[in-house]
């Protein structure tokens, strides 16, 4: 019998859906899920420890594995379409929902893409910060990832 337990900064994105307690037979095998729900974009990485808990004195090693997620597609769970005539803006509210079990300060970001969204590491966002002048440069940190035509 051994009590698997999920360690590391990312631990809270790793769960064991069928619980922390495994039985292996003697010389036999069993598989193991572990499901990931990612709260980032960028890669997750969690350590899984199984320690051997036996009542009877014979123990097991304590196993280890270092369990890596990444996110390369993004699916949204609504999509607003807004029509304006050009250079006329348009209010358009949205109603957030935290989806997460625990309460954090989230940043909307806008941004337009590509079909593939292959390095969400690397996309740029707009902050409004600009040294250059008085208004933002949507052309700025222009990469391959995000479609700013």
């Amino acid at each position: 019998v051994y009590l698997a337990t999920i360690v590391g900064r990312e631990a809270d994105d790793f769960s064991l859906p069928k619980g922390n307690k495994v039985t292996v037979s003697a010389k036999g095998h069993v598989d193991i899920a572990v499901q990931f729900r990612s709260r980032f974009l960028h890669q997750a990485q969690a350590v899984l420890v199984f320690v051997s808990w036996n009542f009877k004195g014979a123990e097991g090693t304590t196993t280890t594995f270092f369990l890596t997620a990444e996110i390369n597609t993004i699916n949204p769970i609504d999509t607003i379409k807004c029509e304006s005539p050009c250079y006329e803006p348009k209010k358009v509210y949205l109603e957030i929902t935290n989806p997460f079990k625990a309460s954090g300060d989230f940043r909307v970001i806008l941004m337009e893409v590509n079909k593939k969204l292959c390095k969400a590491n690397r996309l740029k966002c707009i902050t409004g910060q600009n040294v250059h002048g008085s208004e933002p440069d949507p052309f700025e940190g222009k990469n391959d990832d995000v479609n700013q035509d």
